[in-house]
């Protein structure tokens, strides 16, 4: 009767993981993508640009310019960029992306990503910043929900980006934006490892801060899905110590996509619980008034 009933709880789970898989199996990444007005691709005299940089070995490597910011003007081109990882340039990519002139290179992966995966920002003639976003904020509860409750995958990347990044690691957000308010910095890139959620998060709230409209900072995240192939690997490695129990990279596709609306929502709580970027800054973030100031000095023009 034991062996029935397991092998009866046995076959449930397994139906179970099968219509989770073919429900996020639906997910098409490319729909998730939203339309780029091409007037996001001119700088103030009219010239146009590529967001993304031509070099075929970079994950999510672009460029932050060209959006409409605070009092009509807009974000300057060639100043800061945001990617996922360095480590698989090739070394014909190396050289390009090193032509970028960078002078920092910011990266904010745990220190166990770091010592795997070493950026040796040498290589592209530039400094080092490591500012490690610390991830072990409720991880026994973002494991549980991984195991057994997967289909709260999504209000767990939204909690993900609210609780553990904005609030938990206010303090290292805040150190990105003093590096990217001094003009010593530039051209200054920062990254993370998909250069979608802890990328996408800092880069949402400096867009938040030289005022660039809420929609078209969703636009901007929702470019990440170009990747979505990329990412879909990286999730496929984290999980693959949980085959035993029929996890694969499929299950995870919440996690390998930049969902809009789940940004959408993210913008409406920071605001609800602060009422502007600005205010959020000011009081999480441990920056004053004068680095926004600068940021918008070095970063916008009319």
């Amino acid at each position: 009767m034991a062996l029935a009933l397991a092998i009866g709880v046995a076959v449930v789970w397994l139906l179970y993981r099968r219509s989770i898989h073919l429900r996020h199996a639906r997910i098409d990444p490319d729909a998730l993508t939203l339309p780029q007005n091409p007037d996001w691709l001119r700088d103030s005299d009219g010239a146009l640009h590529d967001r993304f940089l031509p070099i075929g070995t970079a994950v999510n490597l672009r460029d932050i310019g060209g959006y409409p910011a605070v009092d009509g003007k807009r974000v300057r081109w060639g100043r800061i960029y945001r990617s996922g990882t360095l480590n698989e340039l090739s070394e014909s990519d190396v050289q390009k992306v090193a032509q970028l002139g960078l002078e920092v290179i910011c990266d904010l992966r745990t220190e166990r990503e770091t010592e795997r995966f070493p950026d040796a920002p040498e290589r592209f003639g530039a400094r080092p910043a490591v500012m490690p976003l610390r991830a072990d904020h409720e991880s026994r509860r973002r494991l549980m929900v991984l195991l057994f409750r997967t289909m709260q995958m999504r209000q767990l990347v939204y909690e993900t980006y609210i609780d553990l990044i904005l609030e938990y690691n206010a303090d290292v957000i805040g150190r990105l934006l003093r590096l990217a308010a001094d003009s010593d910095s530039y051209p200054l890139l920062f990254h993370c490892t998909a250069g979608k959620d802890r990328t996408g998060m800092a880069a949402m709230v400096l867009y938040g801060l030289l005022g660039v409209p809420d929609d078209v900072i969703v636009a901007d995240y929702s470019l990440s899905n170009k990747y979505h192939h990329r990412f879909r690997d990286y999730v496929g490695e984290a999980v693959a110590g949980f085959k035993w129990i029929a996890i694969t990279a499929d299950d995870m596709t919440p996690f390998a996509v930049a969902d809009p609306g789940i940004l959408r929502e993210v913008i409406a709580e920071l605001r609800r619980r602060y009422g502007t970027f600005e205010t959020y800054a000011l009081t999480r973030c441990g920056i004053d008034d004068s680095i926004i100031t600068a940021l918008r000095a070095n970063l916008l023009e009319e």
